[in-house]
C-alpha cells in the first residue's frame, strides 16, 4: 500500500464548480428559513423559465445553486424578469463574476 501523504485528493469533479468562460453564470439563493431540495428547486424553476435549452445546474449547498447559461442573452432575460420564487420563496439570482468565489456573490439585495 503506497503513502498519500503529500498527494492531493480532488472531492469535486474537475470544472465542477469552474465559472464557464462562454456561458453567463449566475447564482441562485433560495430566501427560506427552511431546506428546499435542490431537485425541486431545479425543476420549479427551469420550469417557470421555458425549459431553455443549454442550462447548467448546480448545487453549491447553503441554499444556493449555479446557473450556466451558454445562451446568454436568454439568461440576462431571465434574470430581468425576476424575481423569481419556488414554493412561495424568493430566489435572489445574482450575476457570478470570472475571479470571484461562487460562495462569495452577495445576496444581501434584490432588485424588482
Amino acid at each position: 500500500m503506497s503513502n498519500i501523504e503529500g498527494k492531493v485528493i480532488k472531492l469535486n469533479k474537475p470544472g465542477e464548480l469552474g465559472y464557464k468562460k462562454e456561458c453567463l453564470n449566475m447564482v441562485g439563493k433560495i430566501i427560506s428559513d427552511k431546506e428546499i431540495s435542490f431537485k425541486t428547486c431545479k425543476n420549479a424553476l427551469l420550469g417557470m423559465w421555458g425549459n431553455p435549452q443549454g442550462v447548467a445546474v448546480t448545487d453549491i449547498g447553503s441554499k444556493k445553486m449555479l446557473f450556466s447559461f451558454k445562451d446568454r442573452r436568454r439568461g440576462l432575460q431571465i434574470m430581468q424578469n425576476g424575481p423569481w420564487n419556488v414554493r412561495g420563496n424568493m430566489v435572489n439570482l445574482r450575476l457570478w463574476r470570472e475571479g470571484e468565489s461562487v460562495y462569495e456573490v452577495d445576496h444581501d439585495f434584490m432588485e424588482f
